[in-house]
């Protein structure tokens, strides 16, 4: 059984616990399935010191709106003391949020499952746009690309970068001042809805999780986050999107949003959204950090980040050839 100290065990679960289970998935968060001895279960979370307690308010404002919307969405379960957050003798935060039943697995990016990815994120944004909040925590520099193109230029000027990673950071600022920033009203949004961030009953996605990245900005940036994600995780072997199925995908979002059908917007923020994540990776090649490299396929956390950096390229250059085209 995953150890779990007493002073959260006791807090959140004063019948005690029969079973626990490790949850995959995340890279931020140790995330366990608990079953307390009255056969309740629920996901207890030990977040990264990245974040603090104001994160598991936002999401209570976030989710119990929702819930009244009729959402099936994960909300932040109270300690002893009505407390959101239990602390541990490290230091550590813990919270509790209900658990929601679905499949354990994240189907591969077939063009329905993205379709109603899609549409579910258009309900998403079009029920939010009602909700009168700011997100009181908000992750230094999440998705602000001029902060990490910024640095890129101090990047392509340090010595002791190779010439592949020096080459990378000066075509990523060129796309950058030639490509623009997302438009749209801001509101509150998801921040990252990629498509492990989504639930599935048979297949299909039914509601959204892990709420700590909310923010206020605009919808595209959530849907160019979900196309990039859509585009960029397909496999190898994979049929690439067409460019039917991809304007279906992106119909079907602003539909379900019931905002006019705008094709080049979403495939405009897709790309800056590409763009920006390639931009910090190469960054974080410099800086050598990473939440958790893959020491058996990398030999290091440059190694691993320079990966992902191509990545993001890669699937930049898929979303810029499908621009166009459509």
């Amino acid at each position: 059984m995953q150890n779990i100290p007493e002073v959260v065990s006791q807090g959140f679960y004063e019948d005690g616990i029969s079973k626990v289970e490790a949850l995959s998935g995340g890279i931020v968060n140790l995330s366990l399935l608990v079953t307390d001895k009255l056969g309740q279960r629920s996901v207890l979370q030990r977040l990264s010191p990245i974040f603090d307690e104001r994160v598991v308010g936002d999401t209570a404002v976030v989710t119990n709106y929702l819930k009244q919307r009729g959402w099936e969405v994960p909300v932040p379960l109270l300690a002893y003391g009505s407390q959101c957050v239990v602390q541990d003798e490290s230091d550590n935060l813990w919270r509790s949020s209900s658990y929601i039943s679905c499949d354990r697995s994240t189907p591969k990016g077939e063009p329905e499952v993205a379709i109603a990815l899609a549409s579910l994120l258009g309900k998403f944004h079009a029920d939010l746009a009602e909700l009168d909040s700011t997100p009181s925590f908000h992750i230094p520099n999440f998705h602000d690309i001029d902060y990490h193109i910024g640095r890129l230029s101090l990047t392509v000027e340090n010595p002791e970068i190779d010439w592949h990673t020096r080459e990378l950071a000066e075509w990523a600022i060129r796309a950058s001042n030639e490509l623009g920033r997302v438009e749209g009203e801001a509101q509150v949004i998801h921040g990252d809805p990629k498509t492990q961030n989504a639930l599935y009953r048979a297949g299909q996605p039914f509601t959204f999780i892990d709420f700590d990245t909310l923010m206020i900005g605009s919808p595209m940036v959530d849907l160019g986050d979900l196309l990039r994600s859509l585009i960029g995780s397909r496999r190898s072997d994979s049929k690439p999107m067409s460019n039917a199925e991809i304007i279906e995908v992106i119909t079907a979002y602003f539909i379900s949003a019931g905002r006019p059908i705008d094709i080049e917007k979403a495939l405009k923020a897709a790309r800056i959204i590409s763009l920006e994540l390639c931009a910090r990776f190469i960054n974080d090649i410099v800086d050598d950090i990473y939440f958790e490299w893959d020491s058996t396929r990398f030999k290091s956390r440059a190694e691993h980040n320079a990966h992902r950096a191509r990545k993001q390229l890669k699937t930049y250059k898929s979303i810029s050839k499908l621009a166009g085209e459509v």
